[in-house]
């Protein structure tokens, strides 16, 4: 019986490891693609966020590239938010100002909803003031 119980010793923290290891509550990210157009042409050269209803959920942020973009973020409801910045010439340091109306970033109307298995490829088309 000796033999036994030191081969159970092992056997139960694993077990217990495994069952919290499956049993997490926090979902899975989820890959999102798409693309960003203003003005019917792809946006050069942004940032986007994906920013959850609940705030102790971090935001996914990606770079858009030509129009398109490509990053990962937990499944929900999303506030989207898009950011092109310009250099204001002249300035030193250099100083951006937002290219973009507010309703595409700080004053969102853009949403997604992101869903497990589900594609997640969102087209934004945007539209100048």
């Amino acid at each position: 019986m000796n033999t036994f119980r030191p081969r159970f010793f092992l056997l139960g923290p694993s077990l217990l490891l495994a069952v919290i290891a499956g049993c997490s509550s926090s979902p899975q990210d989820c890959p999102v693609t798409g693309e960003v157009t203003l003005d019917g042409k792809p946006l050069p050269e942004a940032e986007i966020s994906f920013n959850d209803q609940d705030t102790k959920i971090a935001p996914g942020v990606a770079p858009v590239t030509n129009g398109a973009f490509q990053f990962s973020v937990k499944p929900g409801k999303k506030t989207v938010r898009v950011y092109a910045r310009k250099l204001v010439p002249g300035t030193n340091p250099p100083m951006y100002n937002e290219a973009l109306p507010p309703r595409y970033n700080s004053e969102s109307e853009l949403t997604a909803d992101v869903t497990a298995g589900g594609a997640n490829k969102f087209t934004f088309a945007l539209k100048s003031p």
